[in-house]
């Protein structure tokens, strides 16, 4: 039977594939294999290379630099053929890890090719490319002074003595909407916080005020945790794992929760892997149709295998009289299919299905008592999200440590104030700080950025309180007072930085159903304002 591309069905059993373990068609690994294409990357090394070589800016010196480069390169092509071949003639027979290991092996020579060609192997910034959100370990109690703060990277954002004090006061509010009393402890989580840095700060301001304080810190980076660990741990509970694990964790004793959230994580693993697949397959065909080539037979009869067995059968029709013209509409997008792409088309129908099963879980979430006064997220990575993840964990209010530059999480690009927006492009991904089902944004307010970071605005660091909707109470001018709170001594590294002494009061944020990115116009005038103050002080 023929399923619709748009049948509901479908998303059904991808959901049920899951529980079998990833297995690739024979077909899907021989057009992987062939998609290590030695002619795609010498078209690349050529385009390149013949790009720089001709431009009238190019110097003699780099000219021929250029040259020799494209001349190597084309005797590594030469060498690479015969281990291409190679695989492509043994592809299908591989095991599962053998074949992932075999084709990442020979992926990464043929991209070393033309890194080596543009010469990144010698600039700094390549080599460091990855470590943009670096996370360093130093022991909070030991930084003295704002330039030491800025160099231990200590934290992603300067926390002042009453910005502490505020997320204590969230947390205690929380504790008491939810019904909790003064002698019960107040209960946090704090996702991506590995250096235990702001659980040091928030725990001491605690105990210095009498209040009982249970606090976690969970991160995937064990080596970070464990120096933490030794540092902290008589105060601070430590779990290595994602987000995601962790809420399956908390939510294990109810059955219904974890089962729906241990699906979700496995459909996401499992489709991720599709995706990859489906992205290279797809950039196989595209070439060769971009380059005016016909498709051969047998590649097109592995695509339609691979299709139906890999992914879902494939359209009656999709093979016409107009022959690869046909094939192209299909893969590429025609009025047919409103001229949306079958890459976007498969990963349209696998969101939809990770957005059914959020929902699910996020449904009953709503039903059970909340696991914890407050859920912190000290630091999204960019180009990361697990907002779903931690909304799952199930406190009563989430605080998110945002950049309003876009350089936190996944955030749209669709204001100017965003320098590094994009969309989401990974299965399960949304745009990050999004208040889901259960939530409602409430509140946020802004502050100092450590001033060393390239291109970061000094103001550009954005808190962004969201509450439960059972709990939810309108934002009030004495939200979260730190009045009733004995907050000592500022900070050192707050001594002498220059930057404002007092946090600015919360700004209400509007209710977001679509656009969820807008709390940042929200906190933007504030922003604005704050630059202005700080520049008309150090004035």
């Amino acid at each position: 039977m023929r399923h619709n591309e748009t049948t509901g069905s479908y998303l059904m059993e991808q959901e049920q594939k899951v529980e079998c373990e990833f297995h690739r068609s024979p077909a899907i690994k021989r057009l992987l294999a062939r998609s290590l294409d030695v002619r795609a990357v010498r078209r690349k090394c050529m385009e390149s290379a013949h790009l720089a070589i001709d431009s009238k800016y190019t110097s003699e010196g780099d000219r021929r630099g250029w040259q020799e480069r494209l001349l190597s390169a084309e005797k590594e092509l030469e060498n690479m053929q015969s281990k291409l071949d190679e695989f492509i003639a043994t592809a299908e027979l591989l095991s599962e890890d053998d074949f992932d290991r075999q084709f990442g092996e020979l992926r990464a020579e043929l991209d070393g090719i033309l890194t080596r060609l543009h010469g990144y192997e010698i600039l700094p910034w390549w080599r460091d490319r990855d470590t943009d959100f670096p996370s360093f370990f130093r022991d909070i109690r030991t930084v003295e002074t704002y330039r030491e703060f800025m160099e231990s990277k200590v934290m992603q954002w300067l926390p002042r003595k009453a910005e502490v004090g505020r997320i204590l006061s969230i947390a205690r509010e929380m504790h008491h909407r939810a019904g909790g009393d003064d002698a019960q402890p107040i209960r946090i989580v704090d996702v991506g916080g590995a250096n235990g840095a702001l659980g040091k700060l928030v725990v001491d301001l605690a105990r210095k005020n009498g209040i009982g304080i249970e606090y976690t810190v969970v991160d995937p980076d064990d080596q970070i945790i464990s120096q933490a660990q030794e540092a902290y741990g008589d105060e601070i509970s430590f779990s290595v794992c994602s987000a995601g694990e962790f809420s399956e964790k908390v939510n294990s004793d109810d059955t219904e929760a974890a089962e729906r959230m241990a699906r979700r994580r496995a459909l996401i693993e499992f489709n991720q892997r599709r995706f990859f697949d489906l992205g290279s397959i797809i950039d196989l065909m595209n070439d060769r149709l971009g380059n005016g080539e016909e498709i051969a037979d047998d590649v097109i009869s592995d695509f339609c295998l691979a299709w139906e067995e890999d992914f879902q059968p494939v359209p009656d029709s999709f093979l016409g009289p107009e022959g690869n013209e046909t094939f192209k509409d299909w893969v590429e997008g025609s009025k047919l299919n409103d001229y949306r792409s079958l890459f976007s088309r498969w990963f349209d129908r696998q969101q939809q299905e990770i957005v059914r099963l959020t929902t699910l879980v996020e449904k009953r979430l709503s039903e059970i008592q909340s696991k914890f006064d407050l859920v912190i997220n000290s630091w999204m990575p960019h180009d990361l999200d697990f907002s779903a993840d931690l909304r799952a964990i199930n406190g009563t209010a989430i605080i998110y440590a945002t950049s309003l530059d876009g350089s936190s999480g996944i955030q749209s690009s669709d204001q100017d104030y965003v320098m590094h927006g994009r969309e989401p492009k990974a299965i399960g991904e949304e745009f990050s700080y999004a208040p889901g089902r259960n939530y409602r944004m409430h509140s946020g307010w802004v502050g100092p950025t450590p001033k060393h970071m390239a291109g970061i605005k000094p103001f550009c660091n954005g808190m962004v309180l969201e509450v439960k909707d059972k709990y939810f109470n309108p934002p009030a001018s004495d939200d979260f007072s730190v009045a009733d709170l004995d907050l000592g001594r500022e900070y050192p590294w707050n001594g002498g930085s220059g930057e404002l002494a007092a946090i600015p009061d919360p700004v209400p944020l509007r209710e977001q159903q679509e656009d969820y990115g807008n709390y940042r116009s929200d906190l933007r005038e504030q922003a604005e304002s704050l630059e202005r103050l700080s520049g008309q002080r150090s004035a």
